[in-house]
């Protein structure tokens, strides 16, 4: 091969490593913005104990406070996973009662108190916990939990009555705007996560 064959082709080499680690390091970079690595064992773990997506899960995360766990809503909502203080001490008192019989997980619950809601770990546990329960009451339906999530189960309730139980009506129809766009960009996160983590293990 002639020197300047040879100089094209360490050209054409040098040009491909530049664009490959680009775009290694916008891969990256999306990975971290959308789950960041210090949450994922956190994560991962409160979604195997209830039987969850952890791509899911950190999906909802990333829509609800973009992974601060300091995070407030005007309404209340506190955490991660922005729960309400209510709905968390409901959810709470059922994995005490769990965890005594031995049925609940690792992280022990007794004594609970508001201010827990600011501890990632026990955040996601209760988001965890609260998000199976939806997902029970709706038939496994991942639309109508994260709507119920997003909304309210009362809402969600509501609108399922009026739209005749059609998932697809009341979503399109009956349910907030928010609560229709929250549903579209939480499963959407999610398939970007799948396709981030198909490209670049985490």
């Amino acid at each position: 091969m002639r020197r300047g064959a040879r100089r094209a082709v360490w050209a054409v080499a040098i040009v491909l490593a530049v664009v490959l680690a680009v775009l290694a390091g916008g891969y990256a970079a999306a990975r971290a913005r959308l789950f960041p690595r210090r949450y994922r064992e956190a994560v991962g773990e409160a979604a195997d104990e209830f039987g969850l997506d952890r791509l899911l899960v950190a999906a909802v995360v990333h829509h609800e406070s973009r992974f601060r766990p300091e995070a407030r809503s005007s309404a209340g909502a506190r955490g991660l996973m922005q729960l309400m203080p209510a709905t968390a001490e409901e959810v709470a008192g059922k994995l005490e009662a769990a965890d005594k019989l031995g049925a609940g997980g690792t992280l022990g619950l007794d004594g609970y108190t508001e201010a827990m809601l600011d501890e990632p770990r026990v955040n996601l546990r209760l988001g965890c916990a609260y998000l199976k329960e939806l997902l029970e009451r709706f038939d496994g339906d991942e639309r109508v939990a994260l709507a119920a999530y997003n909304a309210g189960r009362g809402n969600v309730a509501r609108w399922l009555e009026e739209a005749g139980g059609d998932v697809e009506r009341m979503l399109g129809e009956e349910a907030f705007p928010e609560t229709r766009r929250y549903v579209r960009d939480v499963r959407g996160t999610r398939r970007l996560l799948r396709r981030l983590e198909a490209i670049h293990r985490f």
